[in-house]
């Protein structure tokens, strides 16, 4: 889906399809880093970690927060001058004619 809407959004132009599949993205990033946390948690307690890997658990959510909260940034913000991102670009595909 991420790739569909991403080519589409580039061929037609359309930022909504663009931006849907950086969401679509930033989505994908979120699970993959909560399932690698949730599996590294659920390790046995070793000699030197001996209350085990549970807070890995906290420090996933942690790591989703920042990403949600510099995703959420950049789209309401925009790059900051002088430095071309995503954002630049599908404002430069939504001005074409």
């Amino acid at each position: 889906m991420l790739a569909v809407e991403g080519v589409g959004g580039l061929v037609t132009g359309s930022l909504a399809l663009l931006s849907d599949a950086t969401h679509v993205g930033v989505d994908v990033v979120a699970l993959l880093v909560g399932f690698a946390a949730a599996r590294y948690a659920a390790r046995e307690p070793t000699d030197p970690h001996t209350s085990g890997y549970h807070r890995f658990e906290a420090i996933g959510a942690l790591a989703n927060a920042v990403l949600l909260v510099y995703h959420s940034d950049r789209k309401t913000h925009g790059p900051s001058r002088g430095r071309i991102g995503i954002n630049a670009h599908h404002q430069l595909i939504a001005r074409l004619p």
